[in-house]
């Protein structure tokens, strides 16, 4: 199965948005959740189990819900207000600087990831053991959704190619980088994947 980020979601009333993440345990390699990112304003995003997951292709992805169940999934972006206090001092001559407190609230944004998992989206650095190998372009995944590939994006526009490394090369899953074993000449050693997206 091909758990492609950043292509088209659909429900199974039609198209309702795009995939931006794949939550995984990294110790299990388990997928366990996908992102998705609906195309209408203001393009929330929701936390999808992958019991949802229908046919999955490079280009789309079809879920087992319909759009208004999807809405009522956990959203991925939690934005919370917080209570700071902050000192407030007075300055005035005739006395001591008077220090006192004033309660502000501000904004706090996190994502809703289970614990002990993590969140890696399309265009996460891939590091070998010797340096910058590319970014994650989608995962390869069985039946069981344990990743079995890491699909990398190397070079430019027109000397791009799809790199296919497999799960037991990677060493960490971290939240903006994936660690590999191999080195960066092993990696260019492997078959490139053509992924018609």
């Amino acid at each position: 199965m091909d758990l492609a980020l950043d292509v088209e979601v659909f429900c199974n009333d039609g198209r309702c948005g795009r995939s931006t993440n794949v939550i995984l345990n990294p110790i299990t390699c388990e997928v366990t959740h996908l992102v998705v990112a609906l195309e209408t304003r203001p393009h929330t995003e929701y936390v999808v189990p992958t019991s949802f997951l229908g046919e999955t292709t490079p280009g789309s992805i079809n879920l087992h819900c319909t759009t208004t169940e999807l809405k009522a999934l956990e959203p991925f972006v939690v934005e919370e207000l917080v209570a700071v206090e902050t000192p407030q001092y007075d300055n005035n001559v005739s006395a001591w600087p008077l220090v006192t407190s004033e309660t502000k609230w501000t904004s706090v944004v996190h994502h809703h990831i289970p614990l002990g998992e993590l969140a890696v989206r399309r265009g996460a650095r891939v590091e070998a053991a010797d340096g910058s190998l590319g970014n994650v372009e989608e995962f390869l995944v069985d039946e069981h959704c344990r990743v079995t590939h890491l699909v990398l994006g190397k070079g430019h526009l027109w000397r791009h190619k799809d790199i296919a490394i497999p799960a037991s090369e990677i060493e960490s899953y971290e939240e903006k980088t994936v660690r590999v074993r191999l080195s960066k000449q092993a990696v260019n050693g492997l078959p490139a994947v053509e992924i018609h997206r």
